[in-house]
């Protein structure tokens, strides 16, 4: 996230809207993992982790330039925040289980948790948590 660095350095995973990757790297992770639905959240730290494993090198470079050209319809958008808890809360526990260790779980999914829930009560929804916790169990079942 910090867009402010001053030198290039290795990281462990990059920002999806301010990435590429070089073809025969994410070749040999298996491309991307069509599972992370909906605003495809967390796609690109999962491709990260993933060429990483297979002996390539995630680079941070402040020279890069980017010019995102952003389409005002179409895309990852989520219809209505009913589908974004829901996208939310599936792409997390498939991350978490595609590349944590099972001991780390429980504050995973305790912090995830308490997330939606203020994300609920700052969208006003209370109820629209159910709709996180069932994409959550989604998530652990992909």
């Amino acid at each position: 996230d910090d867009f402010e660095a001053v030198s290039e350095v290795d990281v462990d995973h990059g920002q999806g809207c301010n990435m590429s990757f070089r073809k025969e790297a994410i070749e040999a992770a298996g491309g991307f993992d069509i599972r992370f639905g909906g605003s495809a959240f967390l796609e690109e730290t999962d491709a990260c982790l993933r060429v990483k494993r297979v002996g390539f090198r995630i680079r941070f470079d402040p020279e890069a330039v980017l010019i995102h050209l952003k389409d005002p319809t179409g895309g990852c958008r989520p219809k209505n925040p009913s589908d974004w808890f829901w996208w939310y809360g599936h792409n997390y526990m498939l991350l978490l289980r595609k590349h944590l260790s099972w001991y780390t779980w429980p504050g995973f999914i305790l912090f995830r948790g308490v997330n939606m829930m203020l994300g609920a009560w700052r969208a006003r929804s209370p109820l629209i948590i159910l709709q996180g916790l069932k994409g959550m169990l989604a998530g652990l079942t992909a």
